[in-house]
């Protein structure tokens, strides 16, 4: 889902729960709602986005250094890339 569903995102997070196959990036969303998004559904279901130009990429990388463990920011940042893009990430 992109931006999580936006104002929806709480619709959103019950439809990811029921669908392990669904990811949720949560650009432009506030602090709040991200942290909301990581308990319910755990950095392994968060996708990093940062939605260029309408915010600034350090802001949203910032929410995650400030909710997350060092073990979920690798998921968040790259472990969750790796899984749903598999042909781009040969590394």
């Amino acid at each position: 889902f992109a931006h999580s569903g936006k104002d929806s995102f709480q619709e959103a997070a019950e439809v990811a729960r029921r669908c392990p196959n669904i990811f949720m990036d949560t650009s432009t969303l506030s602090y709040n709602r991200t942290k909301t998004l990581l308990a319910k559904l755990g950095a392994r279901r968060i996708l990093f986005a940062s939605d260029q130009p309408y915010s600034h990429i350090a802001l949203e990388k910032k929410k995650f250094e400030l909710l997350c463990t060092k073990q979920e920011l690798k998921a968040v940042f790259v472990d969750n890339a790796r899984r749903f893009f598999p042909e781009f990430c040969h590394v």
